[in-house]
């Protein structure tokens, strides 16, 4: 019985998060039907640069675990403001929104954070790991590249541990690939 009520509880709020996102930018991303539904690491970072060029307060895409595992990293290095997942479940049940037959992919909304006079939190992000090119890092060569890099420079490497700053990895002192650079 409870888990019931925990389970309607959850959907609502995730309801309420849909209705703040506006239902027509929402509508338009779902039946987008000439463009492919491919989740990759380097399409998230593409839409993020158009979000911080275009001075939006949010963008939609596609979900994947290396994707949620990287918002979490940025949210937590304070260059997003937050991201939540819209499941299946809540879009389908939002008599507002009709979805396709096509439509299958979780959606994550990604609300960017936007400072003063500064400008966005995140300004450059440039991927340097592609699947054709991937660019590996030794700890010796991280430690000489932080050196010079500056505390501005963020990067983001992808580890036995798991997705780390350049940071975290230097704590373990380990390496890894280098997804991106964060300025």
């Amino acid at each position: 019985m409870k888990s019931v009520v925990k389970n309607k509880i959850k959907l609502s709020t995730t309801q309420s998060k849909i209705s703040n996102v506006k239902k027509q930018k929402l509508k338009t991303f779902i039946n987008k039907t000439s463009e492919k539904r491919i989740v990759s690491f380097a399409g998230l970072v593409a839409k993020l640069r158009q979000a911080i060029r275009n001075q939006d307060k949010y963008f939609i895409y596609f979900v994947s675990k290396k994707i949620i595992v990287f918002l979490k990293l940025l949210q937590e290095q304070g260059l997003i403001y937050n991201f939540y997942q819209l499941p299946d479940k809540a879009l389908s049940q939002d008599n507002r929104l009709q979805l396709g037959p096509v439509f299958n992919i979780r959606l994550v909304v990604v609300h960017l954070k936007i400072a003063g006079s500064f400008g966005p939190a995140l300004k450059t992000l440039n991927v340097l790991s592609v699947p054709s090119r991937s660019v590996t890092i030794t700890y010796q060569q991280l430690l000489s590249k932080s050196n010079m890099a500056g505390p501005s420079t963020l990067y983001v490497l992808n580890t036995l541990k798991g997705l780390l700053t350049h940071t975290v990895a230097l704590q373990y002192r380990i390496g890894g690939e280098v997804l991106c650079q964060i300025n």
